[in-house]
């Protein structure tokens, strides 16, 4: 199919080489070019004939490659993003560690291991919400009680320290 424009392709390179001569600068050329289009079939044989042909081949040729050479991902339909990224137990096989306890709890269903240079995602967490959503016993007091890393817990009511320290059965947490 591509070869079909090739015909086109040297046209374009023989009346280009018809509107350069030799001392003359690109404006010069164009404006020639320009009278050369009025009439586009009087194509003569001139000394820069064969090299604008094979210029304007190789430009075809390498914009056909560039072409095939693209990668081809447009997601027709969902170009402004779409909702499905994908269920609960494909990405946590993604990102947990197969030991159990090497993990940080983030929600029931989804953990994700502590060795950052394995998924290339940052720990770091910051658990906001009003008072009485449960960011203690919902996310604080599940990862203390696994005792895997160092964490900084700020905990003004003391709520946590408490119930960390009714589960293991001490007077002091460490």
């Amino acid at each position: 199919m591509w070869l079909l424009f090739l015909p086109v392709v040297w046209w374009a390179g023989a009346i280009t080489a018809c509107a350069i001569k030799p001392d003359t600068n690109l404006l010069q050329i164009l404006q020639v070019l320009t009278e050369k289009l009025d009439q586009p079939f009087s194509i003569s044989y001139t000394p820069y004939t064969m090299r604008c042909m094979f210029t304007f081949t190789i430009a075809y040729v390498s914009g056909i490659g560039i072409y095939y050479s693209q990668k081809r991902n447009y997601r027709r339909g969902v170009e402004h993003g779409s909702a499905k990224w994908g269920d609960a137990v494909s990405i946590c096989k993604r990102y947990r560690d197969k030991r159990y306890t090497q993990n940080l709890i983030l929600t029931q269903n989804f953990r994700m291991g502590l060795d950052c240079y394995k998924h290339k995602r940052n720990l770091n967490v910051l658990v906001v919400g009003g008072s009485g959503a449960g960011k203690s016993r919902t996310y604080a007091v599940p990862n203390i009680m696994q005792c895997n890393c160092s964490m900084v817990v700020t905990d003004p009511k003391g709520g946590a320290r408490r119930s960390s320290l009714k589960r293991t059965g001490t007077s002091q947490l460490n």
